[in-house]
């Protein structure tokens, strides 16, 4: 496995807030090698688009070319992130919770 998505609550938290947990997680993770695929859009969206189902339609891109799928703490709370573990185990993605479950 190399490349890894990192899937992030986001209700609720400032921007620095989730800055500084993906920028840590990013971190852990090119730090034992991994990459991390890239879940940064800022592409040109069609008129008249629901922001929600665009972005789960991009995510869902960027998921089917990860090899892992990392989800931060608290996605359980997140309905989005819901959607995108059940949308993972159904595809058989490898799924953790945590980056202590890809050192092992």
């Amino acid at each position: 496995m190399k490349r890894v998505m990192i899937i992030q609550p986001m209700t609720g938290k400032t921007y620095e807030w989730l800055k500084i947990e993906w920028d840590t997680a990013y971190k852990e993770l090119t730090d034992m090698g991994y990459r991390v695929t890239n879940t940064h859009f800022r592409g040109l969206k069609p008129a008249n688009y629901n922001a929600a189902l665009y972005r789960l339609s991009e995510d869902y891109a960027t998921m089917s070319d990860s090899d892992g799928i990392l989800f931060l703490p608290g996605w359980r709370d997140d309905m989005f992130c819901c959607v995108q573990r059940v949308t993972a185990e159904a595809c058989r993605k490898p799924i953790f919770d945590s980056t202590d479950e890809l050192r092992k």
